[in-house]
Formats: structure tokens, sequence, C-alpha cells
């Protein structure tokens, strides 16, 4: 157990289990709830962090330590991580949100939480004042995620912040249902990582963000095609004025899409971060037509943006306009990096670049200048 400041003090409680245990039980001994009570006198707790794997638990007997204390704690947040989570602990969990409504933050992380797990979340959610829902790394489907979306009233989304959905099957059917969300609240960050999203749910989820408060969104492994997803891209650039990360990693993003959403990339003012790593054979003249773009961006001076171009063509013409670029980031000193599978090579921190193309040596000299 230990405490941590940054804005909360919270208890935080971590257990891995040795090398031939996976399902040792873990109790608290009369001592060791003594000794944990001893904080709420020293501190203001406003939550705690659980994260048990491999282990049979019993947290009834911590939340019950929560109630005694229970005016002199501000209850805020909870964070739990159990990768064996029984019936018996979802009821008591769901129980103590029940009596202490005050809690923003909810964090079901890795509990193996499923569709039919699906109506303890919406009384959860009903019964707190959550701004921050993390339900990462669960086994929701799409039907799951509709269920929850429609059953909870607009007035609890309304108050929702941050929500990551990441590594759950939300599939097409989920992705649109998630979209109806970002219609009806205020989220200003949506991760949605692997989540398996089809063309028609990405173009959705773009679609609604684009008229939304959106300042992060993360959509790794989704579906954007030369066309709806293209298009839907582009509006989300063009409409959503508060974006400042944007992380479209494995997003089958080709240069045709780069093409259309180069021109509009300046008309984000507040983005200083963009990620297209891992996309379909982002070529030479794509990446210098998007470096092109981002001399006009007004936030030129702390742009961060990855690439990803494979292959990387041998050296020449390419090479020698890369450098024209080069040079002029690092005036600005700006961070952009290139990735290429042919040669990587890392720098400084104090460099512009993160990242080198194939030609190292000879833009390592440019920099240098």
């Amino acid at each position: 157990m230990n405490e941590y400041l940054g804005g909360k003090n919270v208890i935080v409680i971590h257990h891995s289990p040795r090398q031939g245990q996976e399902n040792n039980e873990i109790t608290f001994s009369r001592e060791s709830l003594i000794q944990i009570g001893k904080w709420f006198s020293l501190v203001r707790v406003t939550g705690f962090d659980i994260e048990l794997d491999g282990a049979l638990y019993n947290i009834k007997p911590f939340l019950d330590l929560f109630r005694k204390n229970r005016k002199i704690i501000q209850m805020r947040h909870i964070k739990v991580k159990m990768s064996t989570m029984t019936e018996e602990n979802k009821k008591d969990l769901l129980d103590f949100i029940r009596e202490f409504p005050s809690v923003e933050e909810l964090s079901l992380w890795q509990c193996k939480l499923s569709d039919k797990d699906a109506p303890m979340v919406i009384e959860m959610i009903r019964a707190s004042s959550i701004c921050n829902l993390n339900l990462r790394r669960n086994d929701f489907s799409g039907n799951g995620i509709c269920k929850i979306v429609h059953s909870v009233p607009v007035a609890h989304w309304a108050r929702l912040k941050r929500l990551d959905m990441s590594y759950n099957r939300i599939e097409n059917a989920g992705g649109l249902g998630l979209s109806n969300l970002i219609w009806m609240g205020n989220l200003t960050a949506l991760y949605i990582n692997d989540c398996q999203l089809g063309t028609v749910a990405t173009a959705a989820i773009l679609y609604a963000a684009a008229c939304s408060n959106i300042e992060i969104l993360e959509l790794t492994n989704g579906m954007i095609d030369d066309k709806e997803g293209a298009v839907a891209l582009k509006y989300f650039l063009e409409n959503n004025g508060n974006i400042r990360e944007l992380c479209l990693k494995f997003c089958t993003i080709t240069d045709s899409v780069l093409d259309k959403i180069a021109p509009v990339i300046y008309k984000c003012p507040r983005l200083w971060r963009l990620n297209i790593k891992g996309n379909h054979a982002l070529t030479v003249g794509a990446v210098l037509k998007m470096l092109d773009t981002m001399q006009y961006h007004p936030k030129l001076g702390s742009l961060d943006v990855c690439f990803c171009e494979e292959p990387w063509p041998t050296p020449g013409v390419y090479v020698k306009r890369v450098e024209e670029r080069l040079r002029l980031f690092r005036k600005f000193r700006s961070m952009i990096a290139i990735v290429s599978t042919r040669a990587i090579k890392r720098i400084g921190s104090k460099s512009p670049l993160s990242i080198l193309p194939i030609d190292v040596f000879r833009v390592l000299q440019v920099m240098l200048e």
C-alpha cells in the first residue's frame, strides 16, 4: 500500500502472483486494516487503486473500511483491475458506488466484464457523478456497448469528459452506438484503440466527433478508406477546432487519403500531435505534401507529427526535398518523426527529428549545419 499526491490522495494496492501461484487468495489481516485505516486520519483520502492479477480476492473488508471513515473522506476516484473479479466482488462494488454518489472517476480495467455485466455498468453510471469512465481491455461486444449507451439517461452522459473503450470487440454496431454518445455528450477525450471498427463505424465516429468538444482522439486499427473514410476525416479536421492530439495508427490510410486531408490540417489551430504510423504505403510525395501544408500551421513551433512510409525510396531528388523541409522545421524547433523499416536512427532530444529516414548520415549533416 502506498499513497501518492497530484491532485488526489489514493490508496494503492497492487499484487502480482508468484510463479506457480496463479489463483492464490488474498485476505486482509486485522493489523493490515488498522494500518490502512491510519491513512484516513493523515490525509484526505479521495479514492483507491486496486490492481490484482491472478488472485482470488474479497474486496468487501476493504470497502467497509471506507464506509467506516465516510465522514473524513471525499470519494472521487475508483480504479479496479482484477483478472478474477467474482460476481460477489461486482455486487459489493456496485453497492459501494451507490453509497458514494460523488465518484467522478471509475476505471474497471481488464476485469473480464462482458455483455452480461452491462446492467451493472449502467447502474454504476446512474448512481454516480462519473466524468471519467475507463472500461479498457474487457470483453464487451457491440451489443453490450449499445445497451449501455442507450440505457443511461442523456443527463449522465452530459457529465462524461473522458471515455476509454479500447480493446473491446465493439465492431460496427458498437461504433455506431458510440457515435450517438458523442452526439449526446460533452466528451473531450475518446480512446477506442483496436476495437475492430469497420469503415462505416469509423466514419460515423469521425462525423460525430467533428461537431463535438473532443480534444484527444485515439483511433488505432480503424478503417479509413479512400472514399467514405477520407471524406469523414477531412470533415472532422475542417470542423473540429478543439482537437489537440489525433492518433490514427494502423487505419489503412493511403496516399489518396493524405492528399485529401493535407490542405485542411492548418484548420486545426490547436493540433500539436498527429500520429499516422503503420498505415498503407505512404510515399515520400504524400509526406512532402503534408510537410508543405504544415508550414502554415499556427502551432508549427510545437507540432509533433509521426509518419510511417514503407518502403522509403532510394536517395535522390526526394531526399533532397526532404532535406529542404527539415531545414525549415529545424528553424521552428518542431518534432517530426519519420519512420522507415529500412533504417531507423534515433538522435538526441534537442533535435527536431526523433527518428530519421534512410539517408541517415546525409540528413544528420543537414541538421547539424
